[in-house]
């Protein structure tokens, strides 16, 4: 007997979905083949079985992985142009299946559904600030008309009223997929992570075993032995504040650890060393990048939340000779450049879109009078002139930044 079975968002969770298949295989029902647009399962009815199950994703792989044929590790099942279902035959399978693509397309899939999520946070900056404004100065009124929601009058009307119950239903949904895809990817990409080899663990941004219990931190300020140096938005001169840190080295302030946001840096007075840091920036983090750099010597102190336009803090102490985490001048260049067009990408547009939203603010001021007799909401705009302002000195920061570096060539 046949079985069909829908699973939506089985893609998200593939391990999840491995140990759903095992447990249907021991429940009798073995699987067959998957639709990948229909999301659906198939499965024949039979005897239990304790099957392992594995997933692998190979973008534009029609047939399965070339270490299917070479062992009798695994058993190929079923297999599209992307996907392929193995069987685990071995108990110490000689080659091990990679999440790495799997691990990738998600990663994208998170982080496109992040950036829409963020673009409608800053759209609704402005009508939600106002109207807060005007609540809180006691300026805004609600006005309520009696009556109720009549039965549509014409065809017409009935076909709009159904066009516009399908729109909303249809935002709805669509809302409800970018919050349920970011945070269903954010918590299941981090298994994948460590099976990719990004073992190493975060407390969000910092590497546990850098983080100071509450304990240590009030006994290390009792004895005036912790330093905290808060440094925002330091990560837009990059080279100015690796010279700053390995100076508070050579002066005996021992970085420990940084705050999840990145703003402060703790040091603890011991004895100078050498140590050489370096702020690394990458457009998208490989699944090992950790590992790589952590097997060179590295020590990992700060990482941002995001595997995209994602900024790093690495140190390493040394005697003689100094470590170079690129090893040539035109890879530093080609990095610094990397660095700021990224960052400037978006820095500049976001600028001057805060200045048109000043200049929306003021013309509302003195054009359509919304803000006559109500000096509070001149903070609106005041706010969004600031923001502007301090995005484009972030983004000439950078190019100063670029020019050092290029400079140094």
């Amino acid at each position: 007997m046949k079985s069909v079975k829908f699973r939506p968002f089985w893609s998200y969770d593939v391990l999840k979905t491995q140990e759903w298949l095992n447990t249907q295989s021991k429940k009798g029902y073995h699987f067959v083949s998957f639709h990948p647009i229909f999301r659906t399962f198939s499965f024949l009815k039979g005897n239990s079985a304790n099957n392992k199950y594995i997933i692998i994703y190979d973008k534009g792989r029609n047939g399965f992985p070339g270490y299917v044929s070479k062992t009798n590790d695994y058993e190929g099942i079923y297999h599209t142009n992307n996907y392929s279902v193995l069987v685990q035959k071995a108990e110490e399978p000689e080659y091990y299946p990679s999440y790495d693509q799997l691990l990738s397309k998600n990663q994208n899939i998170k982080y496109v559904a992040g950036m829409i999520l963020l673009v409608q946070l800053l759209l609704y900056i402005l009508p939600v600030s106002m109207i807060l404004i005007s609540a809180l100065s006691g300026n805004l009124t609600i006005e309520y008309e009696p009556g109720g929601i009549s039965a549509p009058a014409t065809t017409q009307e009935l076909f709009e009223g159904l066009f516009v119950l399908i729109f909303l239903l249809l935002s709805l949904f669509a809302q409800v997929w970018l919050f349920y895809s970011y945070f269903k990817l954010r918590r299941s990409n981090k298994k994948l992570e460590k099976l990719c080899g990004e073992d190493v663990e975060l407390s969000l941004t910092v590497p546990t075993n850098t983080i100071l219990s509450k304990e240590d931190i009030k006994k290390l300020k009792r004895q005036k032995k912790l330093v905290r140096k808060m440094r925002p938005a330091w990560f837009y001169s990059p080279d100015t504040y690796e010279t700053w840190l390995e100076e508070m080295e050579s002066q005996g302030f021992n970085l420990v650890r940084m705050s999840k946001i990145g703003n402060s840096f703790y040091f603890i007075k011991g004895t100078p060393r050498n140590m050489k840091y370096h702020v690394d920036y990458q457009l998208k983090k490989n699944p090992r990048y950790f590992k790589v750099n952590e097997e060179s010597g590295w020590k990992l102190f700060f990482t941002s939340v995001t595997r995209y336009f994602a900024i790093s803090v690495w140190g390493q102490e040394y005697t003689d000779v100094e470590p170079e985490y690129y090893s040539d001048q035109e890879n530093k260049v080609k990095h610094a450049k990397r660095f700021m067009l990224s960052y400037i990408a978006w820095l500049l547009p976001m600028s001057f879109l805060y200045f048109i939203m000043f200049g929306f603010s003021l013309y509302a001021y003195q054009q359509l009078e919304l803000f006559q007799g109500n000096f509070l909401l001149y903070f609106a705009p005041l706010m969004f002139l600031l923001v502007g302002i301090e995005f484009l000195y972030f983004s000439f920061r950078l190019m100063r930044y670029y020019g050092r570096v290029k400079s140094r060539n």
